[in-house]
């Protein structure tokens, strides 16, 4: 899944549904890459 503008409430559904492993768009705004990072460390 990829992600650039809703971050970690995209990032807590994939995960929450099994998912290994989420990207973002470096272009995003570094708060939602934040937020994905967060999502992933949980």
């Amino acid at each position: 899944m990829k992600s650039s503008e809703v971050g970690a409430y995209e990032a807590q559904i994939a995960f929450d549904n099994g998912a290994d492993i989420v990207t973002t768009q470096g272009i995003t705004t570094l708060a939602t890459i934040r937020e994905v990072q967060k999502e992933a460390h949980k």
